[in-house]
């Protein structure tokens, strides 16, 4: 079946990218012209959506590097992680002992690779790594049988909603940091241009003012990136241990 790109899923790029671009064009009159200047035409719509888009994409993967491995590192991403240890908080001792069975009937994932009572107690980095990377490994086989069989229609919106955020903070972040840059190169330059590109004058301290507020919110999408990653978590587990046992053949699809 071919793939399709949904509308919210264009949504997960456009937004970000949005941010920035009309950030970028609010502070630099100089590119407006350049998106067919004012009042906005047709192309001009559609040349912004494309460019905000394309921006998207990139804010995307960048933050999977500078922001989600920061999250996962201290447990705020990839809970699904968690639960391969027994000190987690994300399933109860009963949902745990649950999935272990479910696991080690459906995938053949060794029980005794749970046996670890603490992940400190794991001191081989390499063996550490491997047991998670087998561990990502199931829960994307995990994720399709869930699909596959229908037991929820939240995990996509979920992971949708964890990837706008994860856009928009450094998105967030990059138009707190131009803006504090801006402030500081102005306090030296009068033109009025930086770059050769003419930048709007703003009243003192309002750069700061307004880059405290951008900062705000770059928290506040870090806490419903995080939020929406339990959600997933929570709602991937609970929906496969609901849902009924395979059969031979469903389990030879994934």
């Amino acid at each position: 079946m071919p793939y399709a790109l949904g509308g919210y899923e264009f949504l997960v790029y456009v937004v970000p990218g949005g941010f920035l671009l009309f950030f970028f064009m609010i502070m630099l009159p100089s590119l407006r012209p350049l998106f067919g200047g004012e009042p906005m035409n047709v192309v001009g719509l559609v040349l912004i959506l494309v460019v905000a888009f394309i921006l998207g994409q990139l804010l995307q993967t960048v933050a999977f590097c500078v922001v989600e491995k920061p999250m996962i590192g201290l447990g705020f991403s990839h809970r699904t992680n968690s639960v391969i240890w027994q000190k987690q908080g994300l399933l109860s001792k009963d949902q745990r002992d649950r999935l272990i069975n479910a696991v080690e009937r459906d995938f053949q994932f060794a029980r005794e690779k749970f046996g670890f009572r603490e992940e400190k107690d794991l001191t081989d980095e390499t063996l550490r790594a491997q047991l998670s990377e087998e561990w990502r490994q199931l829960v994307r086989r995990i994720h399709a049988r869930v699909n596959l069989t229908k037991s929820s229609d939240r995990l996509e919106i979920y992971l949708q909603h964890y990837a706008v955020n994860m856009g928009l903070v450094l998105a967030f972040f990059l138009i707190g940091a131009v803006l504090l840059a801006v402030q500081f190169i102005r306090h030296d330059a009068d033109s009025g241009r930086i770059l050769g590109l003419r930048v709007i004058k703003l009243p003192r301290f309002m750069p700061i003012v307004i880059t405290l507020g951008v900062f705000l919110a770059m928290i506040i999408a870090l806490m419903r990136m995080s939020y929406f990653d339990r959600l997933f978590a929570e709602e991937l587990f609970g929906s496969y241990l609901q849902a009924p046992a395979p059969t031979g053949n469903q389990i030879r699809v994934y």
